[in-house]
C-alpha cells in the first residue's frame, strides 16, 4: 500500500499458500489483509488530518469547482476564465492556500499557451513559486513551475521542476505526464514515452493528451509503428484531435505513407484553419532539439497550405 501524496510505502507483505482450495485461500488471505490494513489506514488518515490544506471548507469547495471547470489539458478559453474567477475567490478567502496558488499558476500559464487575453506567464510562474513557498512538498506546485519554465524556454529548469514533482508523488499520473512533456523538450524521448505510458496506466480515465505526449516521444525516437498506434488511440477522442493529427501526419510521412499523411493534414486544416508551419515551429514541441527540424520537414511533406523555410530560434529562458 502506497501513500498517494508522498509515494511512501505504508505496508507490504508476501503470502505463500498451497492452493488446494482456491476459494478457501482467497477467504483466508482477504481476512488477513483487511485485518492488517485497517489499523494502517487509520494511522495514515490521522497523519493526513493534521495536514489540512485549508481551514475554510468554502475555499476547498471552490478549488474543486475550479479544477472541474477547466481540467488540465483542456483547450477551452471560456472555461479557463470561469476557473480563474473561482480561484481568485479562493485566494481572497484564504491567501495561504498553496494548492489554489498552484492551480492559478497552471491557469495563467495555460492562458498564455492558448493566447487568452487573461494569460500571464510571469504571473503564473510567480504563483507556482508562491505555492512551493507555502507548501514545499506540494507536487502540484512543482508541476506548475515546470510548465511555466518550459513555456518560457527554460527547458533545463522545467525538467528539474518536473523531476521534483514526480519525486514527491511518484504515483500521480499528471506529474508523470508533466515530466514526459519536459523530457520531450530536453531530448529524452524513450524516457518520455515510458512516463506517458505509465501515466495512462495509473489514470483510470486517461485523458487524450497522454497518448499525444506518448506519440510525440515515439515519433522522435523513430519508433514509428508504436507512434502510429498511439495516434490511433489519441484520435478516438476529441479533446486533442487537432494535436494528434499533427503528429499522425508527421509519423505517416516518416513511414512513407504520404497519402495518409496528407489526409491527416486535410482534417487538421478543417479543425484549425489558421495552421501554418511558422506557428507550429513556434510551439517548440521539441524545444530546440534537432528533431524539431525533422518534424517540421515531415509536416512540410504533408503539404500544408503554406510552405516556408523556418528559422528556429531558442526563446529566452524565463527569469
Amino acid at each position: 500500500m502506497i501513500d498517494v501524496e508522498t509515494g511512501a510505502h505504508l505496508w507490504a507483505r508476501t503470502y505463500d499458500r498451497a492452493v488446494t482450495d482456491v476459494f478457501a485461500v482467497q477467504a483466508e488471505l482477504s481476512t488477513e489483509i483487511v485485518a492488517a490494513l485497517v489499523p494502517c489506514v487509520r494511522r495514515s488518515e490521522l497523519v493526513s488530518s493534521d495536514k489540512k490544506p485549508t481551514e475554510d471548507l468554502g475555499a476547498y469547495d471552490l478549488v474543486l469547482r475550479a479544477r472541474g471547470a477547466h481540467p488540465h489539458g483542456a483547450v477551452d478559453a471560456a472555461s479557463l476564465d470561469v476557473s480563474r474567477d473561482l480561484l481568485h475567490q479562493v485566494l481572497a478567502a484564504d491567501p495561504d492556500y498553496a494548492e489554489a496558488h498552484a492551480q492559478l499558476a497552471l491557469n495563467l500559464i495555460q492562458g498564455t499557451v492558448l493566447g487568452s487575453g487573461a494569460g500571464d506567464l510571469s504571473a503564473g510562474v510567480d504563483q507556482a513559486r508562491q505555492a512551493i513557498r507555502l507548501q514545499p512538498d506540494l507536487a502540484l506546485g512543482y508541476r506548475a513551475l515546470s510548465f511555466g519554465l518550459a513555456v518560457g524556454g527554460d527547458y533545463a529548469g522545467g525538467l528539474h521542476a518536473a523531476e521534483r514533482s514526480v519525486s514527491l508523488n511518484p504515483n500521480d499520473p499528471e506529474s508523470l505526464a508533466g515530466l514526459a512533456k519536459a523530457q520531450l523538450r530536453f531530448g529524452s524521448y524513450n524516457e518520455a514515452a515510458r512516463n506517458a505510458a505509465r501515466a495512462s496506466e495509473l489514470h483510470p480515465m486517461a485523458p487524450d493528451y497522454y497518448a499525444f505526449i506518448e506519440g510525440q516521444a515515439l515519433y522522435a525516437s523513430d519508433r514509428l509503428d508504436e507512434a502510429a498506434d498511439a495516434m490511433r488511440d489519441c484520435l478516438i477522442g476529441t479533446d486533442q484531435r487537432a494535436n494528434c493529427l499533427r503528429i499522425a501526419a508527421a509519423v505517416d510521412v516518416r513511414r512513407g505513407k504520404v497519402d495518409e499523411a496528407r489526409e491527416s493534414m486535410r482534417l487538421l486544416m478543417a479543425l484549425d484553419p489558421g495552421f501554418t508551419l511558422e506557428k507550429e515551429a513556434g510551439a517548440q514541441r521539441y524545444g530546440t532539439m534537432p528533431v524539431l527540424r525533422r518534424y517540421m520537414a515531415d509536416l512540410g511533406e504533408a503539404r500544408p497550405p503554406r510552405s516556408a523555410t523556418i528559422e528556429i530560434v531558442a526563446p529566452r529562458p524565463a527569469s
